[in-house]
């Protein structure tokens, strides 16, 4: 099975979405919406349904903004 992990430090408790864009900007999924305390968040989620190609990855929060780019092959 092919995962995605996404970890990050969230500096406060808040409110933190995890969401997958496609290259259109398309939201693809949401990988977690939901409260978090300080720390690391880590958020693991099968990907085999993906089609191949060029995706990113924003975690958005009151504290925290940040991105990622991955890629899908087959």
């Amino acid at each position: 099975m092919t995962e995605l992990t996404i970890a990050c430090d969230i500096p406060e408790w808040s409110h933190v979405d995890v969401t997958l864009f496609d290259t259109h900007g398309k939201q693809v999924r949401t990988l977690y919406t939901g409260y978090h305390d300080a720390g690391l968040l880590t958020v693991t989620e099968g990907i085999q349904d993906l089609r191949p190609g060029l995706y990113l990855c924003r975690v958005w929060s009151r504290y925290y903004r940040g991105s990622a780019k991955f890629l899908v092959v087959r």
